[in-house]
């Protein structure tokens, strides 16, 4: 009886264990981040404070003569954001060029960097300009930053990125589905901190505060997950902003809109 209730006791407490390991990464508040702990972009560019919120500020460049968009699309691959906001890009008296990246969910996260890094080069080598303007939605910030420090030094690039679940969810591999593969079984698994993006790339990353998509992946648990923690994973010298106002789907129109009428 005493062995019985030894092993019970041993058996409990390695379940607690295990449990708090699995949910480490996902766990947390969803109170409101203080937005006086953002961290500021290079200096000239300092985020503005405004009823104790910081809010972007648009950094159009006048001595810029040409610039190139790009967008990398989320999860999904859903083209009504993009659909969106291309033809306002093309409005841009310094419209260069449009890049519109999407990708196999069920690939992983170094080949879509692969195909991603090819492909953005090719573009970039065929339309010369003196700025980006990358967008990536979702997902798509994941692939964006991991790929900042690639990024070309001889151009200004603004790179934003919108309710991206930057951190992943960092998941023990013997609790991830089996047959969850590709990008999403890297996302649950965690991203690793991306590698710091060149002096002439600025970072943006624009997050949610309630957002049930980014929760959602926590399946059975998404009461416990923490939506900051999520997207705690932020470039160096980069800048986050703060959006109760929005959810997942809304902060994607709302944040690329007015970044391509930043440029106009």
């Amino acid at each position: 009886m005493v062995f019985v209730i030894i092993f019970l006791l041993v058996f409990a407490y390695i379940f607690a264990r295990v449990y708090t390991e699995v949910y480490r990464g996902i766990v947390g508040s969803d109170q409101q981040p203080d937005p006086t702990h953002a961290e500021n972009t290079q200096q000239g560019h300092l985020p503005q404070k405004s009823n104790n919120e910081l809010r972007f500020t648009c950094l159009n460049d006048s001595e810029i003569e040409s610039r190139v968009y790009v967008y990398v699309r989320g999860f999904g691959n859903d083209s009504t954001v993009v659909d969106t906001i291309r033809p306002l890009a093309e409005k841009d008296p310094k419209f260069a060029g449009f890049f519109d990246f999407s990708y196999n969910i069920k690939s992983t996260l170094d080949t879509i960097l692969s195909e991603y890094t090819e492909q953005l080069n090719t573009f970039l080598s065929e339309h010369q300009s003196d700025e980006i303007v990358l967008i990536a939605q979702s997902a798509g910030g994941v692939i964006a930053s991991q790929h900042a420090h690639l990024l070309p030094t001889d151009r200004t690039t603004e790179l934003h990125t919108m309710a991206s679940p930057l951190n992943g969810y960092h998941i023990p591999s013997i609790f991830i589905p089996k047959d969850l593969q590709g990008l999403g079984h890297n996302l649950a698994a965690g991203v690793n901190p991306h590698k710091e993006a060149p002096d002439n790339v600025q970072a943006f990353h624009h997050k949610t505060i309630t957002d049930e998509k980014l929760k959602g992946y926590c399946g059975g648990l998404k009461s416990f997950c923490s939506v900051q923690k999520i997207q705690n994973n932020n470039l160096r010298n980069s800048a986050e902003f703060f959006y109760p106002e929005h959810n997942h789907d809304t902060i994607m129109g709302h944040v690329a809109r007015m970044v391509v009428a930043c440029q106009n």
